[in-house]
């Protein structure tokens, strides 16, 4: 299965600093690949992708047409560790559906 691997840090300070623009863009990424036609839902294939100043970032594809895979995730930041900057790392397997993307872009977002 096609997969997306990388890794950040959400307690950076820059992380922090650019949280607000990367929900904006991310946003933007959404609409956008939806105007060409892809459905972009949920964390669970279903009902609206989550793009919270708190809650983070996760879409997937569309559950209701078996093109939904692993849900796309991005932590919001979360404060400074006392023992230094822990690394998150993540994994998303589109299987190269539609969402990939959606995925694609937001993950280029995601590498400021």
């Amino acid at each position: 299965m096609y997969r997306h691997h990388w890794a950040y840090q959400p307690s950076h300070p820059d992380y922090a600093r650019l949280w607000p623009q990367i929900l904006h863009d991310t946003r933007l990424i959404i609409e956008r690949v939806r105007q060409a036609g892809i459905v972009i839902a949920g964390p669970d294939g279903y009902r609206r992708p989550t793009l919270e100043v708190a809650d983070g970032i996760e879409f997937n594809g569309d559950a209701t047409t078996d093109l939904d895979g692993d849900a796309f995730r991005l932590l919001a930041p979360v404060p400074v560790h006392p023992r230094g900057r822990p690394t998150a790392t993540a994994v998303c397997g589109t299987g190269r559906k539609p969402y990939d993307l959606a995925v694609s872009c937001a993950r280029l977002v995601n590498d400021h």
